[in-house]
């Protein structure tokens, strides 16, 4: 597990955002919440999911040129972190 990377669990769906020796910073791509730390052994039933970011790119390309636009825009803003 390293920075950046999704992790699903059944419905749940977390990135990394930062890891230290015994907890995680994470924050749930499901709800509209604050990032929390969580224990490492919390979330060690969790798996890397890369095929998600695929089916996310499919949607946006979907989407309407003003709404595909505000959610770039959007991204670039969250990138960073």
């Amino acid at each position: 597990m390293k920075n950046n990377d999704l992790l699903k669990y059944e419905n749940s769906l977390i990135r990394v955002l930062d890891i230290k020796e015994t907890s995680v910073l994470v924050i749930d791509c499901n709800k509209k919440s604050m990032p929390k730390w969580v224990s490492i052994s919390a979330i060690s039933e969790y798996e890397i999911c890369s095929d998600y970011l695929f089916e996310l790119s499919a949607d946006i390309e979907s989407l309407e040129p003003y709404s595909r636009k505000t959610a770039y825009k959007r991204f670039t803003l969250i990138s960073r972190i």
